[in-house]
């Protein structure tokens, strides 16, 4: 973002009053606090398109990945047969590996349109020129889908003598997909629903203790067993504030795509907000020797990444059809691994 996005969006000479708008798919990534507060200070509102269209209302996925992809695979033959080309490699075919992939990117960029193949992305999904038409009619195609599912499903169920085949996706619709990520959201407003019954509690205590002053509940069992139900009662309470101050869910996509404002409204921000305070809350509460996985046995991470930095190193020295990650051993995988990550390879945890 730093390198391309905000350079760029910087030259339009943006405003309050000439904002602009990026429209995003739900990748979790694309819901970052911070992201969304530097897009707020140079004025770019953010908004999410509806979960689980992408592949339908995309131009990246319609348009432009179809004609990108065939051209990326065009390009690798052309490199593998080029790498190919002498016989005096023991008539060995030589692979691609990953270092091999920004030739091969710059190759296939090349050969491609980029600015026509925007402009029929946009157009395809109705953004410029705008036709909210495209939407429309693939919402009524979608409820369409789901009615006649529905009613293949009514049928499957009535008695036949003669063998039914379920449509397995007869309930792969698109609300009872985008509605399943939202049952933690829920839960949390659940709790905090009983949260607000048990403020009662609070008001329970003086009006007992009154009570007792006026000779109430002389029997020292109905006492005891009425202070005991009070005390369970303010204990829930306490722990359900406590849950619900530190673990406050990082909202996904799916929570606030259809917020007021998209994820620049407040809505959206505070559902956010909220997450981050709880993430450094719960930071501050863990011991220090939990800050880290520790790794293996008498290993230093330091160790591992200046040990990671010299095998990548020695990788790309070697000619380009040498450069086979394939050809390491587990361990020095491991040491690359944290090289680039900056932790303990999972398995070393």
């Amino acid at each position: 973002a730093n390198i391309c996005l905000l350079p760029a969006l910087k030259a339009c000479g943006l405003s309050a009053e000439k904002p602009a708008i990026l429209l995003y798919d739900g990748v979790q990534t694309h819901v970052s606090l911070e992201f969304i507060e530097t897009l707020r200070e140079q004025n770019v509102h953010v908004f999410l398109r509806t979960p689980h269209m992408t592949a339908l209302l995309q131009g990246e996925d319609t348009v432009v990945f179809p004609v990108l992809k065939a051209h990326f695979n065009a390009c690798v033959d052309e490199l593998v047969a080029e790498r190919n080309a002498s016989t005096e490699d023991n008539h060995l075919l030589q692979e691609l590996v990953w270092t091999d992939l920004p030739e091969v990117l710059r190759n296939t960029f090349a050969r491609l349109n980029v600015s026509k193949l925007n402009l029929d992305a946009w157009a395809a999904e109705g953004v410029i020129p705008f036709d909210r038409r495209i939407a429309v009619q693939l919402a009524l195609d979608e409820a369409e889908q789901a009615e006649a599912a529905a009613e293949r499903m009514i049928r499957s169920l009535t008695v036949s003598r003669v063998p039914v085949i379920r449509d397995e996706n007869a309930l792969n619709t698109l609300s009872s997909r985008y509605l399943l990520p939202r049952f933690s959201l829920k839960a949390q407003n659940s709790l905090r629903a009983s949260l607000r019954g048990l403020d009662d509690a609070a008001t329970l205590q003086p009006r007992f203790d009154a009570l007792v002053e006026q000779g109430k509940f002389a029997d020292a069992t109905e006492h005891d067993f009425v202070v005991e139900a009070l005390g369970k009662l303010s204990h829930t309470r306490e722990n359900i504030e406590s849950w619900l101050s530190t673990s406050a869910r990082t909202p996904r996509a799916s929570d606030v795509w259809d917020l007021p404002g998209g994820l620049c409204g407040e809505a959206a921000m505070r559902l956010m907000r909220a997450a981050r305070d709880a993430n450094e809350q719960r930071q501050q509460q863990r011991p220090d020797d939990r800050r880290r996985a520790r790794g293996p046995r008498g290993g230093s991470l330091e160790e591992y990444s200046i040990a990671g930095d010299a095998i990548m190193s020695d990788l790309l020295s070697k000619p380009p059809g040498e450069r086979d990650y394939r050809t390491l051993a587990k361990k020095d995988l491991e040491k690359l691994y944290v090289l680039l990550v900056n932790d303990w390879f999972p398995a070393q945890m």
